[in-house]
């Protein structure tokens, strides 16, 4: 009788929720996110070798535009329910799911509430520490309500 080992090795990303080892690389595109919160978390992501890109438009038309250049796997969004919502609506009519991560420059559980139920992946506020950045954007890229992503990694 032969008995064999086989062995399968699988090209698979790293998520190491608060450690060293790094998500692989990600696109990240926040729109409409004021300046200071902007810088102050691509400051926190920079160190771990995601690509960010900032937006502060808030026309929906732009928006849409913009994420179909960039084909980000994440998008960042300030906490105006309002705006992300209809984001979101556009993005649903054109068969587009993408994670949500509502970031805002001042903790508020109002906000965070209103953030979950409206759709958002993840919410978090300043400040922007990487080892908490990093923990967001694993959990929002693994969070059941984003199980898949709206472009294929390129």
């Amino acid at each position: 009788m032969f008995v064999g080992l086989l062995i399968v090795l699988v090209d698979l990303p790293q998520f190491h929720i608060g450690g060293d080892v790094l998500i692989r690389s990600k696109r990240i595109l926040m729109l409409g996110v004021d300046e200071t919160t902007s810088e102050s978390l691509i400051q926190a992501i920079s160190p771990l070798s995601h690509s960010v890109q900032s937006i502060r438009e808030r026309s929906i038309d732009k928006c849409l535009a913009a994420i179909e250049k960039v084909r980000p796997h994440i998008v960042c969004v300030p906490p105006d329910s309002s705006f992300y919502s209809q984001l979101r609506r556009a993005l649903s009519s054109r068969g587009l799911n993408l994670p949500f991560v509502v970031v805002s420059g001042a903790a508020s559980p109002s906000e965070w509430r209103a953030a979950l139920e409206g759709g958002a992946a993840e919410y978090f506020s300043a400040p922007f520490e990487r080892t908490k950045v990093s923990e967001i954007l694993a959990s929002a890229l693994t969070n059941p309500m984003s199980a898949f992503l709206a472009f294929e990694p390129t």
